[in-house]
């Protein structure tokens, strides 16, 4: 990890009111970055510092859905009424732009919860309180990426 780094964890609550109660405690101690990481998901040990060197405001990792088809959760376009396309990885790599991701290991400068009001996840409009964040952030103006 780089140095002053700090891990906090929320247990127990609504992915959204855990992730906004995480956002809001990290504001508070005058956080540059934060990077979520879900306890069901694992990642390569040196993730952070990779999605880090990229110095974009919003970098997402990759993962897959767990059933069949295994899609990623990362999509590169959302339809009229609201469906989203998952990436398709052929002949891809490196960091590719995107409209929306899950956030399970999203690095997210706090620039962008600056610039966005709260709530940041918790929401009632949306399939998840990911793809809410997302489509919030694509709004206010910030592109989306994620490292395949």
């Amino acid at each position: 990890m780089p140095v002053n780094t700090q891990v906090r964890f929320k247990i127990g609550s609504d992915k959204g009111v855990s992730r906004d109660w995480l956002v809001a405690d990290s504001l508070e101690r005058g956080s540059e970055w934060m990077f979520f990481i879900d306890d069901d998901h694992t990642f390569a040990s040196t993730i952070l510092l990779q999605l880090l060197s990229h110095d974009k405001p919003i970098v997402a990792s990759l993962y897959l859905q767990r059933e069949n088809p295994f899609w990623p959760i990362c999509y590169e376009s959302r339809d009229d009424n609201g469906m989203y396309t998952p990436l398709d990885l052929t002949d891809k790599t490196g960091l590719q732009p995107i409209v929306a991701a899950g956030a399970a290991g999203m690095l997210i400068r706090s620039e962008v919860f600056y610039e966005i009001k709260p709530p940041w996840f918790l929401h009632t409009d949306e399939q998840s309180e990911d793809l809410y964040f997302s489509r919030k952030a694509a709004e206010a103006g910030f592109p989306l990426f994620v490292d395949l």
